[in-house]
C-alpha cells in the first residue's frame, strides 16, 4: 500500500476531482487543491505535501515547469506532471530537478498510480539521503571539535587540562578536563575509528584493560556505550561545539 500526502494543481475541476479519487483509491491523502501559480505556492507552503501533481500548462498561461522548480527550490517538494503536451520541447522542460515523473492525459487510473507510488518512493529516498548526510555532517564536526579538544587537553603528556577544556561546552569540559592522560589516548584513538583490538594495540595494552578505561570515559560523559557517546557528540548546540575564546 502506498501512501502520501499529494497536493493536486489542476485547473480543470473534473480532472482535479478524477486524480484526487485516484490517489485516494491508493490510500493517499490529497491535503489540497490548487488551479492556478499562486495558490499553488500558498498551498506547497501552508500543507508541506509529500508530492504535488500539477498539469504543466496552468490556468493565465503560467509554466507549470517553472512553477515546479519554484516548489522544488523553496520546499524540496517533488512534482509528478499530467500534461496533455507531449511535444519534445515540453519533455525537455519537464525533465528537471524536482520533476520525478510525466504523465500524459488521457491517463488511466493504473498510470496514475504508477507514478505517483515511484515518485513517492523516489522521494523518500532521497529525503532519508539528505537526512543521513546532515546526521554525518553534524556528527563530523563534532568529533573533529572533540578531537581537538583532545589534542590541547594533552596528547602530550604533563600538559595542564584546564585551558582546553575551557574551550568546550560546559558538560563535554567537565568530561574532557576529569580524563586521565591514557584515557585521553584511549578516546582519541576510539573517535578515530579505531576499535578494541588495535587500541590495545596501538598502546601496547591488552584489550581488557582498553575496556576498563572505555568504561571509565563513558561514566565520565554520563553515557553507557560508544553509540550514546556519539550521539552526545551529535547533538551537541552547534554554538557550543564552537566552543568559547581562550582567555
Amino acid at each position: 500500500m502506498t501512501t502520501g500526502r499529494i497536493f493536486i494543481v489542476e485547473d480543470e475541476w473534473i480532472v482535479a476531482r478524477d486524480v484526487e479519487r485516484i490517489l485516494k483509491q491508493m490510500s493517499c491523502t490529497v491535503v489540497g487543491t490548487a488551479h492556478d501559480a499562486p495558490g499553488a505556492l500558498r498551498g506547497v507552503a501552508d500543507t508541506r505535501p509529500d508530492l504535488v501533481t500539477m498539469d504543466i500548462r496552468l490556468q493565465g498561461g503560467a509554466d507549470g515547469t517553472e512553477l515546479a522548480r519554484q516548489i522544488w527550490q523553496r520546499f524540496r517538494v517533488p512534482v509528478v506532471f499530467l500534461t496533455a503536451f507531449s511535444d519534445r520541447d515540453v519533455i525537455r522542460n519537464a525533465t528537471q530537478p524536482g520533476t520525478f515523473a510525466y504523465v500524459l492525459k488521457p491517463f488511466d487510473e493504473r498510470q496514475l498510480q504508477c507514478a505517483v507510488a515511484v515518485a513517492l518512493h523516489r522521494a523518500r529516498m532521497e529525503k532519508a539521503f539528505r537526512a543521513g548526510a546532515e546526521r554525518e555532517r553534524v556528527l563530523r564536526d563534532g568529533l573533529k571539535r572533540v578531537i581537538g579538544l583532545l589534542s590541547e587537553l594533552s596528547l602530550a603528556a604533563g600538559q595542564d587540562t584546564a585551558e582546553g577544556a575551557a574551550r568546550a561546552p560546559s558538560g563535554i569540559a567537565d568530561a574532557l578536563a576529569s580524563l586521565s592522560a591514557r584515557e585521553r589516548e584511549v578516546l582519541h584513538l576510539l573517535l578515530t575509528n579505531h576499535r578494541v583490538p588495535s587500541i590495545a594495540r596501538a598502546l601496547f595494552i591488552s584489550p581488557h584493560t582498553v575496556r576498563n578505561h572505555l568504561k571509565a570515559i563513558f561514566r565520565k560523559f554520563g553515557v553507557r556505550s560508544q553509540i550514546e557517546l556519539l550521539e552526545l557528540l551529535r547533538n551537541t548546540p552547534a554554538d557550543d561545539r564552537e566552543g568559547q575564546p581562550m582567555a
